[in-house]
Parts: structure tokens; C-alpha cells; sequence
């Protein structure tokens, strides 16, 4: 292993087959596993942005607000990526390591942004939204988990990123009920 890697590397690392390296076209298959499809992303972001609207419907806080907004772009520059990367994928060959690396930082952030979002409504003593909101979080990590199997420390590293946030907002959270 290169000492030079960055760290963008070091997630976008694929598993290695029975010890050896991965051939390049498996690799590049494995990386773009990650935007081949819409539907777990629409249903992810949408539910993220449900419990945000929710937030902020019952709460009237401007953090609901910005996490609402914030979602909704980051979502929405995912899916425009998607989309971006599958006709240039048709148009020709293509090598997904350069798309992934971008993919892979706007994912990681949706995953904070959802961590943070569900550990502000464990904050805010409010114990019907704190359960929607980790019910949802809960679903949409255990998506990541299975989604990104192919690329190992994507998934690792968003569901801590995902769960960190949600830790400190139980310890923070109240202590005595709601």
C-alpha cells in the first residue's frame, strides 16, 4: 500500500478476492455499484427530509429549518450526480474511481447531517419525534450497511458518522423521562 494514499482512497477500498488484488474492471464495477441505483437515495433522502419537515413543523426551531434545507441539497446534488454519471457512463467508457470519491463525500455528509439532525430532536425532549427520528435512522443505516457492502469503509464510516451524533444526544438528552 502506497504511503501516499489519501484518505478518499482509503475508504474507496474494495474487498480483496481470496488475498490477492482486485482487477481493475471488478474494482470500477464495485465503485459504481454505488450510483446505480435511484430508489434506496430518493427513499433515504426523502425519509430524512420527512423527519426534518417534522422537526421543524412541531418544534418551529431554525436548526429543523436548516437541516430541512441542507437535506433537501444535499439529496438533490446526489441525485444529480446520478444522474450526471449514468449518461456519461452511456455516452463511453468512463473510470467511476473520480465519481465515487465525490459520491462517497456527499454521502458521508448526509450521513452527519442525519446523525446531527436525529441527535437535535433528542435534545429537544419532544419523545414522539425522537422515536420517528431513530426509527428512521436506524432504517436508513441498516440500508447503508447492506447497500454499501461492496465498498466496506463507506458503510463503516457512515453509520458512525450516523450514530456519533445520536450517542451524544442521548447523553445530553434528558434523564429523568421526558
Amino acid at each position: 500500500m502506497p504511503a501516499n494514499r489519501s484518505a478518499l482512497d482509503l475508504l474507496l477500498t474494495t474487498p480483496d478476492v481470496k488475498q490477492g488484488t482486485v482487477s481493475a474492471s471488478i474494482h470500477a464495477s464495485l465503485l459504481s455499484a454505488l450510483s446505480d441505483n435511484l430508489r434506496p437515495l430518493l427513499m433515504s433522502g426523502g425519509a430524512s427530509a420527512f423527519v426534518a419537515l417534522m422537526a421543524f413543523t412541531r418544534l418551529h426551531q431554525w436548526w429543523a429549518a436548516l437541516w430541512l434545507a441542507v437535506d433537501l441539497g444535499v439529496t438533490s446534488t446526489r441525485l444529480g450526480m446520478i444522474r450526471a454519471y449514468t449518461l456519461r457512463k452511456f455516452q463511453g467508457a468512463i473510470q467511476p474511481d473520480r465519481w465515487s470519491a465525490f459520491y462517497a463525500c456527499l454521502a458521508l455528509t448526509s450521513s452527519l447531517l442525519l446523525g446531527l439532525g436525529t441527535m437535535a430532536c433528542l435534545i429537544s425532549r419532544d419523545p414522539q419525534l425522537s422515536a420517528l427520528a431513530l426509527m428512521v435512522t436506524a432504517g436508513i443505516l441498516g440500508g447503508i450497511a447492506s447497500r454499501n457492502a461492496a465498498i466496506p469503509y463507506v458503510a463503516i464510516t457512515q453509520i458512525v458518522l450516523g450514530t456519533l451524533p445520536i450517542a451524544l444526544g442521548v447523553l445530553r438528552g434528558p434523564r429523568n423521562g421526558w
